[in-house]
């Protein structure tokens, strides 16, 4: 029943976004829980598959690590980001592989970064991750999942944070988004 609860609000999120009537609810928040708290979503179905899943924090100037990256945005909506691409990342990696949630810090902004060591795309796939209901394999004997709308809700949304995700991929050898 969870599942079909996120299908629906994935589905709500996108005819929302797509008729232009999705507000955000901009706050000052801290970047690295909201990720944490996604993390403990995903963990169970990556637990279940021997997964691990790593948030590494960006590092100071003096290589002490940063326990806090306090950022203006929507907090749900940016949560609605980590649970998607780390949701994808387990789904698509191999037992035993690794998910590594990253950040680093810049003048005036934070880049996010989810790599996995999982199936990796081909290259004429790349430019076609983001469009709604796109998946690499449509067949029906497909092995993953899912409606292909994750990706692209959460490039709608990043982009509603004046941003947008891009993807590098190695067909086998896994993925890697940044916003």
């Amino acid at each position: 029943i969870e599942k079909l609860v996120t299908l629906i609000e994935n589905l709500l999120d996108f005819s929302r976004l797509h008729r232009g009537d999705e507000e955000l609810l901009f706050d000052r928040f801290d970047l690295l829980h909201c990720a944490r708290t996604s993390i403990q979503i995903v963990q169970p179905v990556a637990g279940s598959r021997k997964i691990s899943l790593t948030l590494r924090p960006p590092q100071r100037a003096d290589s002490s690590l940063v326990s806090e990256v306090i950022v203006d945005g929507d907090k749900g909506k940016l949560g609605q980001v980590f649970n998607n691409l780390l949701s994808n990342a387990v789904k698509f990696n191999r037992n035993g592989g690794t998910v590594t949630l990253d950040s680093h810090l810049h003048d005036e902004s934070v880049e996010v970064s989810v790599a996995d060591t999982g199936i990796g795309m081909p290259p004429q796939a790349l430019d076609k991750v983001f469009t709604r209901f796109y998946q690499y394999d449509a067949s029906s004997t497909r092995k993953y999942g899912g409606t292909g709308i994750g990706l692209s809700i959460s490039q709608d949304i990043i982009r509603l944070h004046g941003s947008s995700i891009v993807v590098n991929s190695e067909f086998g050898k896994g993925s890697t988004f940044r916003f």
